[in-house]
């Protein structure tokens, strides 16, 4: 079931995660409402029977490629974008209209070379590296995951990695 609203009325969909959602997200349920979407390709379809007009989508790993086409066919639904652990974006993709912030652990192999993966990002995105943690960034380090997630989510075009300190909960 999903989360109860919080007082700010953000509805978050976590594309890729089924309900009930890890523990990890229990901290964001503070500052949106969120929906888990296990089938990406039922992402637009949640968004329309949610019947909210605007929202944030937190993609985890393959579940990117359809948060990136609903960010780009509908920019004025998605008022922010958080991939995590997604596959190879490449660097010539269009960015989408809202803010987009790209989290990845340090141990992830896939992500290969942290740089590389940096400049894949879609232009004009924040990028996050979780110290310690491989794709499934949530469950190896959530309060690290909560924590600069929970930040671009409260402020968006002002996130600067935390704003409680530099440090991601190293």
């Amino acid at each position: 079931m999903p989360s109860e609203p919080p007082p700010s009325g953000r509805i978050a969909l976590v594309v890729g995660e089924a309900e009930p959602l890890p523990p990890a997200y229990d901290v964001l349920g503070r500052q949106a409402r969120l929906v888990g979407v296990p089938d990406p390709e039922a992402l637009e379809r949640t968004a329309a029977e949610l019947g909210a007009a605007r929202l944030c989508v937190i993609a985890v790993g393959a579940g990117a490629e359809a948060a990136l086409r609903l960010a780009a066919g509908r920019p004025e639904l998605v008022e922010r974008l958080v991939l995590v652990s997604p596959p190879e974006l490449g660097g010539g993709a269009a960015a989408p209209g809202p803010p987009v912030l790209v989290v990845r652990g340090t141990a992830d192999a896939a992500a290969g070379n942290p740089g590389r993966a940096a400049a894949e990002r879609p232009p004009g995105s924040s990028y996050a590296l979780v110290y310690d943690a491989g794709p499934d960034v949530a469950s190896d380090r959530p309060e690290a995951f909560a924590a600069v997630v929970g930040d671009f989510l409260e402020w968006a075009d002002g996130f600067a990695v935390s704003h409680v300190s530099q440090a991601l909960n190293p």
